[in-house]
């Protein structure tokens, strides 16, 4: 199976594929402000779609039940390109809601940090993204969050990977 994936000016995704000899194509829509959606704050979304690199694949952060990283733990990796410039592309996830569980329960984060690729999360205390919020950054290591007085008041965060080129 031969498969091709272009962006075109009206913001949709023509992909293209050869099954068995037949040819197969179907268009889907791209929204480039889907990141504004997903956030309060303003992320840059480009009208271009690329794979993601190597660097960033499983890249993300874990938010621990307890402090020091014990108890349950809920890895969050970053999913789409949220921003790409010149010497760095950003990708990201977002979740609106942590459920009736992970609700008011984190107390410690650890984001991946390397020589190429800096992750970091942006905690809030309210559903989407909204009210009080604090952002751990992965050069901090494991963060206890009762050190900032955001101790178990997480109900939505979202996390962002930037791969230095």
């Amino acid at each position: 199976m031969k498969t091709s994936i272009a962006a075109t000016a009206v913001g949709a995704i023509a992909i293209a594929s050869m099954i068995n000899g037949a040819a197969f194509s179907a268009q889907m829509v791209f929204n480039r402000n889907a990141a504004q959606v997903l956030s309060h704050r303003p992320l840059k979304v480009p009208p271009n779609v690329m794979a993601m690199p190597m660097l960033l694949k499983n890249k993300g952060c874990t938010y621990y039940e307890s402090a020091n990283g014990g108890g349950q733990n809920w890895r969050k990796d970053v999913a789409w390109l949220a921003e790409s410039a010149s010497g760095q592309v950003t990708y990201a996830e977002v979740v609106n809601d942590t459920g009736s569980w992970w609700n008011d329960r984190i107390s410690s984060v650890r984001c991946d940090d390397s020589d190429k690729v800096h992750c970091y999360t942006d905690l809030s205390a309210d559903l989407n993204r909204k009210g009080q919020d604090v952002i751990v950054w992965g050069q901090q290591g494991l963060v206890n969050l009762a050190s900032s007085g955001f101790d178990k008041k997480a109900s939505s965060f979202a996390v962002f990977c930037t791969m230095i080129k």
